[in-house]
């Protein structure tokens, strides 16, 4: 008997621990999705945040409130920044950057495929690849030249000797 009621003892405890457990679980699921709810509405409060702060400039890059002010030169130095940037990196590919529209346009291509606004920079690269092949042969005749001159005296110099 005695062993009995130890064994039903031991069972309630297992229970007690087992919905305990449940419990817990259970909280511990609604506190994880319960943060996932308030992470994903602070993801939203943030964008519209965005959104509102988008506009205002927008609206108000001419004639900023006073308080706003080094926002805004912020704002507009880091555009400067980007576009300076853009541009170097669309020089890498052989390409500029769209006055009109800012897309990005190959060299080779006389217009804008977004737009249509002429490209300044049209050919560009190849008229600088040329003259610098140009110039890469000129160097290396004239290299060879003084080669060969250097050598002619040498010769000269050692046929003198004799």
């Amino acid at each position: 008997m005695v062993f009995r009621d130890q064994f039903h003892r031991m069972s309630e405890t297992t229970s007690k621990l087992t919905q305990n457990i449940e419990e817990a679980s259970k909280k511990a699921s609604a506190r994880a999705r319960i943060r996932r709810m308030m992470s994903r509405c602070k993801s939203d409060l943030a964008e519209v945040y965005q959104e509102i702060g988008l506009k205002y400039y927008a609206e108000n890059q001419r004639d900023p409130d006073q308080s706003y002010v080094g926002l805004f030169e912020q704002v507009t130095d880091l555009w400067m920044q980007m576009d300076t940037l853009k541009a170097e990196l669309a020089g890498l590919d052989h390409a500029t950057i769209c006055p009109s529209c800012g897309a990005k346009v190959d060299d080779l291509q006389k217009f804008c495929p977004e737009c249509g606004c002429k490209n300044v920079s049209y050919g560009k690269w190849q008229s600088e690849q040329r003259t610098a092949s140009a110039d890469t042969k000129d160097a290396e005749s004239t290299i060879q030249g003084t080669e060969k001159s250097v050598y002619k005296t040498t010769v000269e110099d050692v046929c003198d000797d004799d």
